[in-house]
């Protein structure tokens, strides 16, 4: 999809791990156990970063986004922020190292707001 010159990515489809630990019940409502991948899914973290950046530069960024591989996602936005970005980690450092290393240093990036996904 095109717009406004940004081209999305084509990315894959991983299941969202709240919902994929949830344990199903077979025919006769006993419960069935998690596969070890589900339980590893478990441990992963979800954060959906808000980028804005400086007015011109917003393809620039978003390229730059794309090349960033522990970024699962990235979207144009309209409103506040110009950008979302999401990434995947398995501890806070990793999710730290990629925002302040990686996102934060793109020319043109203003400002970033960081939401972490919790389960409820």
């Amino acid at each position: 999809m095109n717009v406004h010159g940004f081209s999305a990515r084509p990315l894959p489809v991983i299941p969202c791990a709240h919902m994929s630990a949830r344990n199903p019940s077979d025919s006769r409502g006993h419960k069935q156990q998690p596969s070890a991948m589900l339980v590893e899914r478990l441990e992963m973290s979800t954060a959906f970063i808000l980028i804005k950046a400086e007015p011109g530069c917003e393809r620039d960024v978003y390229l730059s986004l794309l090349n960033i591989d522990s970024i699962s996602e990235t979207h144009v936005a309209y409103g506040e922020y110009d950008l979302v970005a999401r990434i995947d980690f398995d501890d806070e450092k990793e999710m730290a190292r990629t925002l302040i290393g990686s996102m934060r240093s793109i020319p043109g990036v203003i400002k970033t707001e960081t939401l972490i996904a919790v389960e409820v």
